[in-house]
């Protein structure tokens, strides 16, 4: 790996590591900078925001989710896969409550089609599958905003945003 690629991932890395100890709102790009051994304009070199970091960060830690839930997928139908990539994506998720309303939030406001691990999210479920590619999108929207209105909702439990979800797809012909 390049200095350039070495110097991003410890950015990266920084960013995720306070945005999680500390929250999104009271991290600063200087402290990003610090943490990462870097100054301040060398962050705002290869992100041009706090949020594109926020972005970044998070579909990092989702994708390897993602890639996780992969290797014990053994389901055949798109919707039983996204359900079994719910199973680990929304754990995290919840675990990661205000992170994830910033990031949906942002998300909703400037399209999902910005969103890197729905896009992979999107790849596995519909991989080798004979299902209307036109459904997938569909039924990403219904996976993000089963999500989002159980947080509305303040479901603490995986369990019943998981059963929600489920009840959702059964709906999707």
């Amino acid at each position: 790996m390049d200095k350039r690629l070495k110097t991003k991932e410890r950015i990266l890395d920084a960013a995720w590591h306070l945005f999680h100890n500390q929250g999104f709102c009271d991290t600063t790009t200087r402290q990003i900078a610090t943490q990462s051994h870097v100054a301040n304009g060398t962050v705002f070199t290869h992100y041009p925001n706090k949020g594109a970091l926020l972005k970044e960060a998070f579909d990092k830690q989702a994708c390897a989710l993602i890639l996780e839930a992969k290797q014990t997928n053994k389901q055949h139908s798109p919707r039983l896969s996204l359900r079994h990539f719910a199973s680990f994506l929304y754990p995290f998720y919840i675990a990661h409550r205000t992170l994830s309303k910033t990031y949906f939030s942002e998300l909703i406001l400037s399209g999902r089609s910005e969103s890197c691990h729905l896009s992979l999210l999107e790849h596995e479920i519909h991989q080798g599958q004979p299902f209307l590619k036109s459904k997938v999108p569909l039924l990403i929207d219904l996976y993000v905003m089963t999500f989002v209105f159980s947080e509305v909702d303040k479901h603490d439990d995986v369990g019943n945003t998981l059963r929600l979800l489920s009840t959702k797809l059964q709906h999707i012909g």
